[in-house]
């Protein structure tokens, strides 16, 4: 595993690995309603203290932000409705959203981090959900202004 060094000297966890266990909490989020972060902590117990930190700031601002986030992609979507998404893409992408409109984060760096874990968990050799996301995330930072449309 690489370490990861922050501005601060800190040894953090790599922050795609956090991301996942972020996606793998929304995804339980999405399917039962019940948001259930300490278990997600417990099976996870040798997450650094700044870590736990991210995790939980990260998927409380998509829970608070729901319904924002959610209509953001409903409206980006052409000839698609967000009921059509895989769970892991939406809430993949609902992430990446999260972390550009809220966290500061650059759009490429959560762009890439959503399209490389979608080829981990939800891309299959005969579809390409990756370049979807992509230009939907694209379309989404567009729309919110975060990026010029050229």
């Amino acid at each position: 595993m690489i370490k990861w060094i922050s501005r601060k000297g800190i040894d953090i966890m790599k922050r795609n690995e956090t991301r996942v266990l972020a996606m793998q909490c929304l995804y339980n989020y999405s399917v039962s309603k019940v948001l259930d972060i300490d278990s997600i902590l417990e099976m996870n117990e040798d997450l650094k203290e700044y870590d736990k930190d991210y995790l939980n700031e990260l998927i409380t601002i998509v829970i608070n932000h729901l319904s924002d986030i959610d209509y953001e992609i409903a409206k980006c979507l052409d000839n698609y409705s967000i009921d059509r998404l895989n769970l892991v893409d939406l809430n993949l992408i609902r992430i990446a959203i999260a972390e550009v409109s809220y966290l500061n984060i650059p759009i490429n760096i959560a762009i890439n981090e959503c399209l490389e874990i979608s080829k981990l968990y939800s891309e299959t050799e005969d579809t390409k959900t990756s370049k979807f996301n992509n230009a939907l995330l694209d379309k989404i930072f567009i729309d919110l202004g975060f990026k010029d449309g050229k």
